[in-house]
């Protein structure tokens, strides 16, 4: 992939986290956090251009520009239903449940359910709602 390409992809998720990010009234925050992490792949990138920082870093890059586009994504696709917060304790939950991580699924939903919405789920309630992930999984052919 060549830098122009990757530097077109950076600024179409720039796009994308601008589009969906909540307005000043409605933040507890002044610049959205992914807006401020992709500008700051932007530059690391072009720091890379002329020979800083190594491959590896820029492939890091990439991926986590990967997880906030899923976020950013799902999120406009359902029309701002939930958090933005909310869209990346989901997709946590999913990676965790794909990579055979089921007990750090409930872990992490029940942790961040306090933290969002300060609802303090049982073990029962977290492994439900894991266990409806996983099935939902499985029926898309995500995982076995």
């Amino acid at each position: 992939m060549n830098n122009e390409t990757i530097l077109e992809k950076l600024d179409k998720l720039v796009g994308l986290v601008e589009e969906t990010s909540p307005t000043e009234s409605d933040s507890r925050e002044l610049f959205d956090g992914h807006l401020v992490e992709v500008e700051q792949m932007k530059l690391l990138f072009d720091h890379a251009v002329t020979g800083y920082p190594a491959s590896e870093q820029i492939v890091e890059m990439m991926k986590r520009s990967n997880e906030i586009w899923k976020v950013r994504k799902r999120y406009k696709d359902n029309g701002g239903q939930f958090s933005i917060e909310h869209q990346e304790m989901i997709d946590s939950v999913e990676d965790f449940v794909t990579n055979g991580q089921k007990i750090n699924a409930i872990k992490l939903y029940r942790t961040r359910m306090k933290e969002l919405y300060d609802e303090k789920l049982g073990l029962r309630e977290a492994k439900n709602y894991v266990d409806s992930v996983q099935d939902d999984l499985i029926k898309k052919g995500v995982i076995k």
